[in-house]
């Protein structure tokens, strides 16, 4: 009996001790245990401390899906993650979400306008139905914003949905040259090239000359997305480039227009300046 009673005191002990360094559990290689506090602004410093790396390995929660859409430089897959699941936890849809989130940026500044920018490239890809059916908070949100990035989103939204009514929408912005900057600044955003091409008759124009330098640069930079117009803007840049007019924004401009557009008799001309121009450029500046 006392036999017995010592194997099971001495297999209860076996079981109760620790285990050898090597076996004890171990953190996954390259993950951190980080405790995100409840408070939304002490949860933002703590996420704010965290590199991209570290940031998108967190366990998903609303918190962590809010810093996907304003932390710069992430994949658009996590923001397209956070769109979906805000949505579902919110019980929205993920253009509502999308607004929402500019709205957030806008109000924290210059340091979320990088992710803004890239929730202005997603916002015009929904299906216009979608981004109609929110119109009155995209213009809500134009009306609000001071951040340029906010408001190229939000023109972005507008123009994909303008259907024939972009005369309106145009003389709106031209009224003000922060949002004349913001709508042609946003027209290289708008993934329907139907809907960039009704610009074409504006956008020229402020290319040859506009009320500021940088509306004219954004101008320059918007005619390569003017869909059926690649012919007649290969002029207006080969224009720029021989009298020296904003000549590297028209290069780059140019240089984004298909090989096939370049008309013959201009084509020669214009690569000439090209080369003269790079010539020019110190080895440092060039691009």
């Amino acid at each position: 009996m006392k036999i017995t009673l010592t194997l099971c005191l001495v297999s209860l002990v076996a079981t109760m001790r620790p285990l050898p360094a090597e076996e004890e559990a171990q953190p996954a290689a390259g993950k951190k245990s980080i405790y995100i506090p409840s408070n939304p602004r002490a949860a933002d410093y703590v996420l704010g401390r965290l590199s991209n790396q570290e940031l998108v390995e967190l366990p998903r929660q609303e918190v962590v899906f809010m810093a996907f859409l304003k932390r710069r430089g992430l994949d658009k897959k996590y923001r397209e993650e956070a769109l979906s699941e805000l949505a579902k936890l919110h019980k929205t849809d993920r253009v509502t979400e999308l607004i929402a989130a500019l709205g957030r940026n806008d109000e924290k500044g210059e340091e979320a306008s990088p992710a803004s920018m890239d929730l202005g490239k997603m916002i015009s890809k929904f299906k216009p139905e979608e981004i109609a059916a929110k119109k009155a908070d995209i213009e809500e949100l134009l009306d609000k914003a001071q951040q340029p990035a906010t408001r190229e989103a939000a023109y972005a939204a507008l123009i994909s949905i303008v259907a024939g009514k972009s005369d309106e929408l145009w003389e709106k912005a031209a009224s003000d040259n922060d949002h004349l900057s913001a709508i042609v600044g946003a027209l290289p955003l708008v993934g329907d090239a139907d809907a960039r091409a009704v610009f074409q008759t504006r956008i020229a124009p402020l290319a040859k000359e506009a009320p500021t330098p940088e509306i004219q640069q954004r101008a320059i930079a918007a005619l390569p997305s003017m869909k059926g117009s690649e012919a007649a803007n290969f002029g207006v840049l080969a224009e720029l480039i021989a009298v020296g007019k904003e000549r590297d924004a028209a290069v780059e401009a140019m240089l984004h227009l298909p090989i096939k557009a370049w008309p013959k008799d201009q084509a020669a001309v214009a690569a000439k300046s090209i080369v003269t121009t790079a010539t020019g450029t110190p080895a440092a500046k060039r691009t």
